[in-house]
């Protein structure tokens, strides 16, 4: 599937609670949490249940630093594969909630911080 055609084709579609508003937008996981959820859910909609239970519904959005999305998958070549052929159509799907918007899949091995570890860095937790 070509970019211009699947812009044309979820571009068309309204983002329903793209800004719920009771979402806290200074907590970063919170944001991560409900911007991927919009996404899984487009992602569903366009490749179907199977390819969306095989690569998808195992992906934890984990927390939003500096326009990155990080998504924690469940092993390394699943992250592989997934950067490798669906990277693009995840970054445009980011990128109707935030051009500016990207994000990066890695394992739990890889990840440079626990989620709670960076809360207390940023001072989201005291």
């Amino acid at each position: 599937m070509r970019k211009e055609s699947l812009m044309n084709r979820i571009s068309n579609r309204p983002l329903e609670n793209l800004f719920h508003p009771s979402l806290n937008y200074n907590h970063p996981v919170l944001v991560a949490s409900h911007r991927w959820k919009i996404v899984s859910d487009q992602l569903k909609d366009l490749l179907g249940n199977d390819v969306y239970r095989q690569w998808f519904e195992n992906i934890t959005a984990m927390y939003i630093t500096n326009n990155v999305l990080i998504l924690r998958v469940r092993d390394r070549m699943s992250c592989t594969w997934i950067t490798s052929h669906y990277q693009d159509l995840v970054d445009v799907l980011l990128s109707f909630q935030d051009q500016q918007l990207t994000c990066f899949m890695t394992t739990e091995d890889d990840l440079p911080l626990r989620p709670l570890d960076y809360l207390e860095f940023s001072g989201a937790v005291s």
